[in-house]
């Protein structure tokens, strides 16, 4: 239950902390300032349009969680005690309820059943997908399990458009580095 409810808070923060962060790409003579930043505390580097400011989630200042938000994505980077292998069980549960039409999409959580993408990524699993937040705006997530870290990708965009293409190219560019 632990995992719904922040599910529900993440989704409304993601919305908050994407948009507030849509003006903030640093622009060198037209073209976006590309950069690898690295972040061992968190065991990982990503390519990004402007250096975010990690800082702490103020929804949950008791876990031990770091955020980063640029060009319009956010990740959150989660210490998970006891693994975090269940967060990711747990959305796929839920879709898979979707898909066998044992569960109705609720105003918290509608997901696109075509965008769903269960697999591993160097070893490790992960859930992708996106969603409909409300009338206006879509929402992609990927969930990233690595041992004892959980990465939580986000993003969102109007409906009717595309996702933006930078969304994937962030998200694409995250490499585990190590400890």
């Amino acid at each position: 239950m632990r995992w719904k409810v922040r599910i529900s808070v993440l989704s409304t923060a993601m919305l908050a902390l994407s948009l507030a962060a849509e003006g903030q790409v640093a622009d060198v003579k037209g073209q976006n300032a590309w950069k690898e930043y690295v972040y061992p505390g968190d065991n990982f580097a990503i390519t990004l349009p402007s250096e975010p400011t990690p800082h702490k989630d103020a929804q949950f200042p008791d876990v031990q969680m770091n955020v980063y938000t640029s060009g319009g994505v956010t990740l959150r980077a989660e210490y998970a005690p006891r693994g975090c292998e269940s967060a990711i069980t747990s959305q796929a549960k839920m879709i898979e309820e979707f898909k066998a039409g044992t569960k109705k999409p609720d105003s918290n959580f509608r997901p696109n059943l075509s965008s769903v993408q269960q697999d591993t990524l160097e070893g490790y699993p992960f859930l992708e997908f996106e969603q409909t937040v409300s009338s206006s705006t879509n929402d992609y997530e990927r969930w990233y399990c690595v041992e004892k870290k959980l990465y939580v990708f986000s993003a969102i965009w109007p409906v009717g458009q595309e996702k933006p293409a930078r969304v994937n190219r962030i998200v694409r560019s995250f490499r585990l580095i190590q400890k």
